[in-house]
């Protein structure tokens, strides 16, 4: 268990999903979830066109596009808001990602 707003944390996580899939060749998303000792832990990963190094930087920047997803609608803003939302949450987002191969999207909560 952990100590969240329901509605915000869902909100992270239909966006991880929908981004997932909205990049995805062949739009599915597999979702990971773990607990160890201290944390909970939610992995989304996708096979999809990925991210590059020169972006990743820059992906929770409210409004940033990265050059290669301008054929996929969006606004930049999904991201970012997820970020802070993770953050009012004392948790971590993060991501790997390799151009072509897809992407992997990690939130981490401390649970009670």
């Amino acid at each position: 268990m952990i100590q969240a707003n329901e509605e915000l944390l869902k909100r992270v996580l239909l966006n991880l999903m929908d981004n997932a899939c909205k990049y995805s060749v062949d739009h599915t998303a597999k979702l990971f979830i773990a607990a160890d000792s201290k944390q909970c832990i939610v992995k989304v990963t996708d096979h999809g066109i990925g991210i590059s190094a020169d972006d990743l930087p820059f992906i929770f920047d409210p409004f940033y596009r990265s050059a290669h997803s301008s054929e996929v609608p969006g606004f930049g803003i999904g991201l970012s808001i997820c970020q802070r939302i993770v953050d009012l949450h004392h948790g971590t987002l993060s991501v790997t990602s390799q151009l072509s191969h897809g992407s992997t999207f990690t939130l981490q909560l401390r649970h009670i």
